[in-house]
């Protein structure tokens, strides 16, 4: 691959991450990170303890909290981590030696698909995760093996679906010795590094089985039944969750492609296609298996890992299927046949506009929907305010989405009942949430934060018309469609 060329996708990648970085709005999960991060040190890890992910991603932007960075330069450590994953990437293709061609449309790939930039812009650990993947595959590839056990013992700390990504990588490990490997070299190779992972990962084991108690008591996933499937995979091969009038197409598109690129891997035998099957399928198939017999976990965020490798057999067949293509359209009809077309002018023909269709939809997307209802509800208290007013949230969303940016008194009620995925009691306590009955505040006017959605207990519905509010006359309407109703309520003391 010349360097010219890792220069332009270097600098596209870049440019594609980099911009728009600070324009859409935080959305909750990106908001819990700046609250978490401007915690002091003591209290982010008794937050995170509480939270369902481990605190390796929160270690690393606490500087910038500390600092009070506003929430676009808490997303710079993973637009450079997303950027730094294309260069851990290259090595991969490298090492598993594939073919230029299918190197070259692999990391095009990976430098421009819309899943990517859309990690890459977030404030979440999903670009960490990702590149210690990366990091981890290329270290056992190349057997440095105390980079390989580094790696993992850091994805351990980063995101739980790491179990997943280490048994597929050390899976990958076994299938490339040869045959006739004794049994103890497996063990000097990867299993002894592989436990020394774990061994680091010892500490927070405790809070791992705390956490997991919680987590099957009141997590906000469910299963909805085998047509998630799917939709779990495009999300990863693709772009996040958009409108069903995109997506469909784009879904059907894509499983074509995909299901063409399988079939065409198999029947040619490629190099390395076990390990690339393994990295791409395996840690997907665990999600799967473990929300059936235990919890549902099954979410497309942490699977981004297998997201490159996905990549890679998608690559394979598109210089021989774009160029039959060609010979079967209308190059043909029209008598252009014999007629040598460039293969990568067909590739910019008919994939690359598709994907930047995406990208740009994505930058869209991303842009109204990395908001909440709360934020707006907020620039209209702020307008609105007056001495001895309050602000109370009936959801931790409200909380959580208006906290960061406001400095007047803040409350929030105590639950009517199980609101799954609501913050434990150890994560309230350790970021100041301040619980407290209506009726036990003094205030001259409350302005009313409330919400219902398919998460919300029937007894919310009561909680408005408690208080003396009509559900159907708030002062402000924030969001309203067929799953959520977001809005803002003004009482008067009586």
């Amino acid at each position: 691959m010349s360097r010219k060329f890792l220069i332009w996708i270097f600098a596209i990648s870049a440019v594609l991450r980099l911009a728009f970085l600070w324009l859409a709005p935080a959305w909750y999960d990106e908001n819990f990170s700046l609250i978490l991060s401007r915690l002091p040190l003591a209290r982010m890890l008794a937050a995170t303890a509480g939270d369902t992910h481990p605190p390796l991603y929160y270690l690393l932007i606490w500087p910038l909290g500390q600092l009070h960075a506003p929430i676009w330069v808490l997303r710079i450590p993973g637009a450079l981590l997303s950027l730094t994953s294309i260069w851990l990437f290259w090595r991969i293709l490298e090492e598993l030696k594939l073919p230029l061609h299918v190197q070259t449309a692999a990391l095009i790939l990976m430098a421009i698909m819309p899943i990517q930039l859309y990690y890459a812009q977030e404030a979440r650990m999903y670009s960490l995760l990702e590149f210690l993947v990366l990091a981890a595959c290329l270290a056992m590839l190349r057997k440095r093996w105390g980079w390989y056990w580094l790696a993992c013992a850091l994805m351990l700390y980063t995101q739980y679906y790491a179990i997943f990504y280490i048994t597929a990588i050390f899976l990958v490990g076994v299938i490339r010795e040869p045959i006739d490997t004794p049994i103890w070299k497996f063990w000097d190779l990867l299993c002894f590094p592989t436990l020394c992972a774990f061994t680091a990962f010892s500490p927070w084991i405790v809070v791992l089985a705390n956490q997991m108690h919680n987590l099957q008591s009141g997590y906000w996933m469910q299963l909805t039944g085998v047509g998630q499937l799917p939709r779990v995979l495009f999300e990863n091969l693709f772009m996040p969750p958009a409108n069903a009038v995109t997506q469909i197409p784009l879904m059907l598109v894509c499983f074509a492609w995909l299901t063409i690129a399988l079939i065409y891997a198999f029947r040619h035998r490629i190099d390395n296609l076990g390990s690339i099957l393994c990295l791409a399928f395996v840690p997907f198939a665990l999600a799967v298996l473990i929300s059936l017999v235990w919890q549902p976990i099954l979410h497309y965020r942490p699977l981004i890992g297998i997201s490159p490798f996905l990549y890679i057999l998608l690559a394979w067949p598109v210089d021989d299927l774009l160029w039959q293509f060609a010979r079967s359209s209308k190059f043909y009809v029209y008598g252009f046949h014999g007629v040598n077309i460039p293969k990568t002018l067909l590739v910019a023909i008919f994939i690359i506009p598709l994907i930047l269709v995406s990208d740009v939809s994505m930058y869209v997307y991303a842009a109204p929907n990395k908001t909440s209802g709360a934020t707006v509800a907020l620039a209209y208290i702020q307008a609105h305010w007056q001495p001895g007013d309050i602000i109370y949230s009936y959801t931790d969303d409200g909380w959580v989405n208006t906290k960061p940016y406001n400095i007047q008194p803040e409350y929030k009620a105590p639950d009517c009942g199980i609101t799954l995925g609501n913050l434990s009691a150890s994560t309230r306590q350790a970021i100041g949430q301040q619980i407290r009955p209506l009726s036990a505040l003094t205030y001259t006017r409350a302005w009313v934060i409330w919400s219902e959605s398919p998460l919300t207990p029937a007894c919310a519905a009561d909680q408005l018309p408690a208080i003396g509010l009509d559900p159907n006359k708030p002062v402000l309407i924030t969001a309203s469609d067929e799953y959520y109703y977001d809005g803002l309520w003004l009482l008067e003391h009586q």
